[in-house]
């Protein structure tokens, strides 16, 4: 994973080098990411003083009515 100067957070295959996922971390600059060591949360931060904790949710999946 890597931050960017366009305020996203790019994560990728080691082997393959695909993006796996991109989301946007920041109007502006991401410079810092800090995984967890035990849990599965990640914070970033950029230039200004707000640091954002991300962790996965559940995906929801749509219902369908007949």
């Amino acid at each position: 994973m890597a931050g960017s100067d366009d305020g996203s957070i790019y994560f990728w295959e080691r082997e393959s080098t695909n993006n796996v996922r991109i989301l946007k971390g920041d109007s502006s600059i991401v410079n810092c990411l800090q995984p967890h060591p035990s849990s599965c949360l990640l914070a970033s931060s950029g230039i200004d003083t707000t640091v954002r904790l991300w962790s996965p949710q559940p995906e929801v999946k749509s219902l369908s009515f007949i």
